[in-house]
């Protein structure tokens, strides 16, 4: 963008440096220079009108640059109020979409926190068929089975059909997974109900609730991540994505985490190849407020070691990281 204000004030000094270098010039060309003799008033006003033309275009100048900043300034300020408008829309559909989801007569954040029982389940389950069948997976196989599991569901024919082709690379017999699901059903279910005091159908997938849920999440995320640097400084960015982490509960910021450890979140951080600047929930530390030993026995810190959480001091890798973030953005 250009600093018209800058260019103004160089153009304006500049003209009062040509202004006085030419009345010197114009003195000693057109007169003796001496404290007894008369000046004659002729050589002023010719001067003036010299000097007053040359200024008037120089000034004229000036005046479209400074012209041109004040465009700008008020392009950059419509633009903003344009991005703030539609960015707290998007915020006003997140909480909207918080809020519709509803498990029996939970709905919005408290359902959350019965999903979050599932997902234990699911997690338990995994563990055990993978030392049953001695298949020594590792942590982050058996954390993606267990959330692909959950969200599209263990039991039924077309949870079976998904999860066929997306776990066709495992080294198990799916079947066997299945079998184990089906037989820990209502036992899981049971646990969930004495918890809730609901009847809720576990292992049946949690696409519908969730699916769009975290792709508008995303959306709004990158919607502001991808700002023109003209527009937002990455310390404006991290402002506004603030303001949408604050709508996250402890559970959401869970979820949020083990979405991005499997197959389905991978473009949130663990996608092969994406850049420094790309990977958000490092960038924005949008998984800052899950506190120790909640997440299930998975630890966040080793997924996520430069997230800033809840209560730490800001490390010297944090601070390199958010350098790049600015000299980047």
């Amino acid at each position: 963008m250009i600093d018209g204000k800058k260019i103004a004030f160089w153009i304006i000094a500049v003209s009062a440096f040509i202004a006085f270098l030419l009345l010197l010039l114009y003195l000693f060309k057109s007169s003796e220079l001496s404290s007894h003799r008369y000046i004659n008033p002729e050589i002023f006003s010719s001067y003036g009108t010299l000097v007053g033309g040359l200024l008037s275009a120089l000034f004229s100048l000036a005046g479209i640059f400074l012209l041109i900043n004040t465009l700008d300034a008020q392009q950059a300020n419509f633009n903003k109020q344009l991005f703030e408008s539609k960015f707290f829309d998007l915020i006003k559909i997140h909480r909207e979409n918080a809020n519709d989801l509803k498990i029996g007569e939970f709905s919005g954040k408290m359902a959350f926190i019965v999903l979050q029982e599932e997902f234990k389940c699911c997690k338990k389950i995994v563990e055990a068929f993978n030392k049953d069948q001695k298949l020594d997976l590792g942590e982050d196989q058996k954390l993606n089975i267990a959330y692909l599991c959950f969200f599209f569901g263990a039991v039924g024919e077309t949870s079976k059909t998904i999860l066929n082709k997306r776990l066709k690379e495992q080294p198990f017999e799916k079947e066997m997974l299945f079998q184990y699901f089906q037989e820990c059903q209502s036992e899981c279910a049971q646990n969930i109900n004495c918890l809730f005091g609901e009847k809720y159908k576990i292992f049946n997938g949690n696409q519908v609730r969730l699916g769009h849920y975290y792709r508008h999440l995303y959306q709004t995320v990158t919607f502001a991540d991808e700002q023109s640097n003209k527009l937002l400084t990455y310390d404006d960015k991290y402002h506004y994505i603030k303001i949408l982490r604050a709508q996250l509960s402890t559970q959401e910021q869970a979820f949020l985490f083990y979405n991005s450890l499997s197959d389905l979140g991978r473009p949130w951080e663990q996608a092969p190849g994406l850049p420094l600047e790309k990977q958000l929930i490092t960038k924005y530390n949008l998984i800052k407020n899950i506190p120790d030993g909640f997440t299930s026995g998975i630890e966040v810190r080793y997924y996520y070691p430069n997230v800033q959480y809840d209560g730490d001091k800001k490390t010297n890798t944090r601070d390199e990281l958010e350098k790049g973030y600015r000299e980047t953005n």
